[in-house]
Parts: structure tokens; sequence; C-alpha cells
């Protein structure tokens, strides 16, 4: 049956997904946020693959932080980061990541 103009082939959306005991997927998610967080700090502090470290970090930081601003160019509403207001938790863990000024990773 064709749609009419301005009609939604899906008025309702997509339907929620329900676990059989009814819960949502994202109550079920939610109720191990604790257990997945410790595992990317795992990670973090245990892992030698360096893009799983990497990866789990960014999630962290992400979820902590909030993912960091892309501004336009010359954009007045979202200026450049003033790294200078930045916590020093952060400001720490960025120099401790910094390559030597030699560029060069032993």
């Amino acid at each position: 049956m064709p749609f009419k103009p301005g009609q939604s082939g899906n008025p309702s959306g997509r339907p929620k997904l329900r676990l059989p005991d009814g819960r949502s997927l994202r109550d079920l998610a939610r109720e191990h946020t604790e257990e997945c967080i410790n595992a990317l700090i795992g990670i973090v502090r245990e892992s030698d693959n360096d893009p799983a470290r990497r990866a789990a970090a960014t999630d962290l930081l992400d979820r902590g932080w909030g993912k960091p601003t892309q501004p336009l160019a010359g954009d007045p509403d979202m200026p450049p980061v003033d790294w200078a207001k930045a916590p020093e938790p952060v400001l720490a863990w960025m120099a401790s990541q910094a390559l030597p000024e030699d560029g060069v990773t032993h």
C-alpha cells in the first residue's frame, strides 16, 4: 500500500527490544556498568596491546569527561580548548604520554 506524501512508513519507530524478563537491553547494560568500567581499567593497566589500551583509555575518558569538541576554524561559539584550565590528573596523564624530544619511542 503506498504512503501518502508526508506520512511515515514506520510512525512508531523501531520496536524496543525487550528481554524475556521485560527488561530492555539498556537496563541490562546499565546493570553491568561498574563491571565494564573495571574491565576497561584492567585493559588500560595490564594489556600489552597498545591499540586495545588506547581504545580502552579513550572510552574511559570519553565517558568521564565527554568527547572532545571539534571546533570549526573561526567558530566564535566553540573557541580552542584552554589547556591551562584542564584538571591536573588530565595534564599529568597527557605529559606521561608525550614522545621524547627525539620523537623516537624506545
